[in-house]
């Protein structure tokens, strides 16, 4: 459809014999659309593997992992999200991208070494994906699994050249930039994410976090205030406004975030590690053990036994 004037370019329609034929007929429905829209045989042939194959051949999975992805893009709520991709790799053990995302999920909520786990089990299964799906596992594999950033990023570019409406490779060249400490970059990456993805909860979080870093609090506040008002809120968010009352050395506005998460599984404990970090920072170290002491205790009544509080990243990788 021309998203413009809302005419039709072309349509196909499919039936499917049965629940278990329903993704080999959206796949001949979408080759056959491709063509309808003049796309090369020539190209459509190179990039025919079939979804069954290249992502999953459970329709069920299929859809735990839609799921995900719209918590993941819609909130940034990535202990959320986990729960869905765990259900997909569940129905089907060999699907790369669930295993992938979910240690993007991971990486973000500060389980690294769970992170690498599944970035590296999706690796071992990247011959079974799509061309996209391949720079997708082979970025994050470069970049949780092994560290390096110079090879994740040359990943990253080649699928921004050869995929330009894709926000994912801009907004995790974003995070490597902020990495490296090339702010101002990275806020020119994330604003051409959000030129792809306007509705993209983590790319204003992410936005907040490096206005954050270069202290342009206002603007920051800016930011986040637009995503408010777009309904894009997530706790990403919500950490940049601690971080910002942090810096503003507004105690009671920290403490309505730390509220603000109270009774949300997956969400409380980064809120209590970094009141753990305040209260260290300001020499209050039996209140900071307390505080540390509630977020393992929340890890591991959710079954994440580790040494140390969970912490959001606190830039949104896709």
């Amino acid at each position: 459809m021309n998203c413009a004037t809302g005419d039709v370019l072309a349509q196909k329609q499919a039936r499917a014999d049965g629940k278990t034929k329903v993704l080999q007929a959206l796949d001949g429905a979408a080759i056959n659309l491709r063509q309808k829209l003049g796309e090369s045989l020539s190209t459509v042939q190179k990039f025919d593997t079939p979804i069954e194959r290249a992502t999953t051949s459970s329709l069920e999975a299929l859809k735990s992992f839609t799921t995900a992805r719209k918590i993941m893009l819609g909130t940034a709520d990535y202990a959320a999200a986990t729960a869905p991709l765990k259900k997909a790799i569940e129905l089907d053990p060999n699907f790369a991208m669930a295993h992938a995302t979910l240690g993007t999920c991971f990486y973000d909520l500060g389980e690294i070494a769970a992170a690498a786990e599944q970035i590296r089990i999706a690796f071992e299964l990247r011959d079974r994906v799509s061309d996209v799906e391949r720079f997708y596992i082979e970025s994050h594999y470069y970049q949780y699994a092994l560290g390096d950033l110079e090879k994740s990023s040359q990943v990253y570019t080649q699928w921004a050249q050869a995929y330009p409406r894709d926000f994912i490779p801009w907004n995790n060249l974003s995070v490597i930039s902020q990495l490296l400490g090339n702010y101002d970059k990275s806020v020119e990456q994330t604003r051409a994410c959000l030129k792809i993805e306007p509705a993209n909860a983590a790319m204003y979080s992410s936005l907040v976090q490096i206005y954050i870093a270069r202290k342009r609090i206002e603007e920051a506040k800016t930011i986040a205030a637009e995503a408010l008002s777009k309904n894009l809120d997530s706790p990403l968010l919500h950490i940049g406004f601690y971080m910002i009352a942090f810096l503003e050395n507004d105690p009671a506005n920290m403490a309505n975030q730390v509220a603000w998460a109270r009774g949300q599984a997956g969400t409380e404990d980064p809120f209590l590690s970094q009141e753990a970090g305040t209260n260290a920072y300001f020499g209050h170290m039996t209140k900071s053990r307390e505080f540390a002491r509630k977020c393992r205790g929340f890890g591991d009544r959710r079954g994440r036994a580790r040494d140390r509080p969970t912490v959001y990243r606190g830039n949104g990788r896709s």
